[in-house]
């Protein structure tokens, strides 16, 4: 299942996780906590710690949204709202749960750590006219029209 690979991807790359009540059960199950959001339109319960959605994602604490509303969740209209308000606060809003776990586990410091230096590509290649300097191990790549 994807959604514990994902949950453990975005634990690993140090993000905590809110959920609905549905997707906080399956991560339930699956090991994971998160704090408990209530859907779009309903009323936080206060006693059980949840937050509404929207005011979530308004408060600053949110740094990624991932929505994968299906039509039998139920969910998909609420979807654009929730969208809207992620995209206007700034915030990364993912709607494919396979760009999720893909995205997550790029963010993984165990990843990142051995990732290459980026550099522009002027760096790579000299300007035109300019001698690079060559080493004893330099690979010559000639392109040809």
């Amino acid at each position: 299942d994807s959604l514990p690979r994902l949950a453990s991807a975005l634990r690993a790359a140090g993000y905590r996780l809110a959920a609905t009540a549905g997707t906080r059960a399956d991560l339930a199950s699956a090991g994971f906590d998160a704090r408990p959001v209530a859907k779009l339109g309903a009323e936080p319960d206060a006693a059980a710690g949840e937050v509404a959605i929207l005011d979530l994602i308004a408060s600053g604490e949110v740094r990624l949204v991932v929505n994968t509303p299906t039509p039998r969740s139920g969910a998909v209209r609420d979807a654009a709202e929730i969208r809207l308000a992620a995209t206007g606060e700034g915030i990364l809003c993912l709607t494919a749960i396979e760009t999720a776990v893909a995205a997550a586990e790029a963010m993984d410091p165990a990843v990142t750590a051995h990732l290459a230096d980026v550099r522009s590509l002027s760096d790579w290649v000299p300007d035109p006219g300019r001698p690079r300097q060559a080493s004893a191990d330099s690979l010559l790549v000639a392109a040809a029209r």
